[in-house]
């Protein structure tokens, strides 16, 4: 009477069983029918009663779990749909029955461990051994934890994947109590976080790069904020100011300046052209904790962090380097009033050349001219020789004096530049050459235009002894030639003068441009050896340099360059 009508067959064949072998289960789930109509479902536990050694009856304790298993199917329906929303957002919905160690995963778990559904089974066991060696321990006790607590459990562990490799994993599940508050059912969502955990270990590194490059760089660092307060500074900071972390956080920035001047207002400029241009640096002293003064050199680049301005730099202790300024301002001093001394001593030497020494020389000469002119005919041709070569002698000695005051001069005197025309100073001293040797027929070539930014009386000074070098050794050649011009050497204008002269050993080069230093015997080729030592001096005064290139009897050129370029 309490067997649905459609469940009559199946409750006949159970008991038909029983009567013929004893085959009762030990659990079951049958409906019944209530007075009411109303149908419930039991749970039955059954055993089986033996007298005299057969079949006698059934004792059977039944559950009313109607209500249970609405929930369930309830909850099972809710699952379904569960996992179709986890596995769209690339998550794996599970649920882990307890009592049975059984697992259900959702069908997303191939995205994440490889495995099909056959292949990944269910049981706790095979989850447990997928574990990585290293997580398992804490997994598992973090779990049972829990699970005794009956709550929300979450937890990232690897798991192998079916390709050998081990995957991220966060997990994230509830345990569900039974009528006791038990844990018997769990519910939860697996996330492969593999990209994330990649990600912070790379910035876990970029951070660790950081920090260090910041702890390596050659200075000071800093990070002020709006408000001109210390917000972020190097380990450097500490070590170089003598302050505490805790004593530098929020110090301000004019702090460290004390009033002093100029430096707080190239401070103050630097900062303002920072938040205004976006970068500045200046120069200031600092002052450390225990007073000292250091010079720095201060950088500035303006930061915006969310909304936020910033001030962002280095500064540099530069104390060595001023103090290294300040004795070479000294020392510039003092050379300077030494080179002040020595001039005033070089200028006296040149008034006791030109005067004290020029007159014994005049005293011979004219000693000497009174003896041909007034005991001419009581001289034999012998005396007459030796006077005329005291004479010749005085000549070239006071031509010498000459000479050493024109380089005293050219060392002394001030530069006058200007764009000048070489090419006509050139032509000007070809016409003065020939006029004093109007009977030399000598092919001279000069271009037009060579112009330059320079001291006009000094490079005619320069010419006229180059020129008049190359003018003297092609005098004895029939078909002297000698050129006048400009080439392009590593990218700067260099001026030559060429002939086809006498040359010289090139073994001898860095000793032509010496004072007094000749290559040729005077009565062959006259002069006094100061000519190219002044040419030197007046092209080292333009910033530029001279040198010779030669082959003995097949001539010589001197190359020059005027150092210098005009100013803009």
């Amino acid at each position: 009477l309490i067997v649905p009508k459609n469940r009559y067959p199946y409750v006949w064949e159970a008991f038909e069983k029983l009567r013929l072998r004893g085959d009762l289960p030990e659990s079951m789930e049958n409906p019944i029918v209530t007075k009411s109509g109303e149908e419930r479902l039991i749970s039955w536990r059954n055993s089986t009663i033996i007298e005299k050694g057969g079949f006698a009856g059934i004792l059977a304790f039944g559950m009313d779990v109607t209500e249970r298993k609405k929930m369930e199917e309830s909850l099972q329906s809710w699952m379904r749909r569960y996992e179709l929303i986890v596995a769209a957002s690339g998550q794996v919905a599970y649920e882990y029955t307890l009592s049975a160690g059984r697992i259900i995963w959702g069908s997303s778990i191939a995205n994440v461990l490889g495995y099909d559904m056959e292949e990944i089974g269910g049981n706790f066991e095979q989850w447990e051994s997928l574990l990585h060696p290293d997580d398992r321990d804490a997994t598992i006790q973090s779990l049972e934890a829990a699970e005794k607590a009956c709550g929300f459990w979450e937890s990232q562990y690897r798991m192998k994947h079916k390709k050998g490799h081990y995957v991220w994993i966060r997990d994230r599940g509830f345990f569900v109590p039974d009528a006791e508050g038990k844990a018997y059912y769990q519910l939860g969502m697996m996330e492969d976080i593999t990209s994330l955990k990649q990600a912070e270990e790379e910035l876990k590194r970029t951070l660790l790069m950081n920090k260090a490059i910041l702890e390596s760089v050659p200075g000071i660092l800093y990070l002020y904020n709006d408000t001109g307060h210390l917000v972020h500074w190097n380990r450097q900071f500490e070590v170089l100011t003598g302050y505490s972390g805790d004593e530098l956080q929020g110090k301000y920035v004019m702090d460290w300046f004390g009033g002093l001047e100029p430096d707080t207002s190239n401070i103050k400029k630097g900062i303002s052209d920072v938040m205004t241009k976006g970068y500045s640096s200046a120069e200031a002293r600092m002052i450390t904790k225990n007073g000292d003064h250091l010079f720095m050199f201060f950088t500035g680049v303006k930061l915006t962090v969310s909304g936020q301005d910033y001030l962002l730099g280095i500064g540099l202790d530069i104390s060595e380097r001023k103090k290294a300024e300040m004795e070479i301002v000294r020392l510039k001093e003092s050379l300077e009033e030494k080179v002040q001394e020595r001039t005033r001593e070089l200028e006296a030497f040149s008034y006791s050349v030109s005067h004290d020494l020029r007159a014994p020389l005049r005293t011979i000469e004219g000693f000497s001219l009174a003896l041909v002119e007034d005991y001419s005919d009581k001289l034999d041709n012998q005396a007459k020789d030796y006077i005329s070569r005291i004479r010749r002698a005085t000549e070239i000695m006071s031509e010498l004096i000459d000479d050493m005051l024109k380089l005293s001069r050219i060392t002394r005197t001030e530069i006058d530049k200007a764009d000048i025309n070489l090419s006509n100073i050139a032509l000007t001293v070809v016409d003065e050459l020939r006029k004093a040797h109007p009977d030399r027929p000598v092919k001279v070539t000069i271009p037009d235009s060579l112009t330059d930014y320079a001291d006009s009386r000094l490079i005619k000074i320069v010419l006229e002894n180059l020129l008049g070098n190359a003018w003297k050794f092609t005098g004895k050649k029939t078909d002297a030639e000698i050129e006048f011009g400009s080439t392009q050497q590593n990218g700067k204008k260099v001026y030559f003068v060429r002939d086809n002269g006498a040359g010289f050993d090139m073994e001898y080069v860095d000793k032509i441009f010496a004072p007094f230093q000749r290559l040729h015997n005077i009565e062959e080729f006259p002069g006094t050896g100061i000519g190219l030592a002044t040419v030197r001096r007046i092209i080292s005064r333009h910033g530029g340099t001279v040198w010779a290139e030669s082959v003995p009897h097949q001539g010589a050129t001197f190359y020059f360059t005027l150092g210098y370029p005009p100013p803009a």
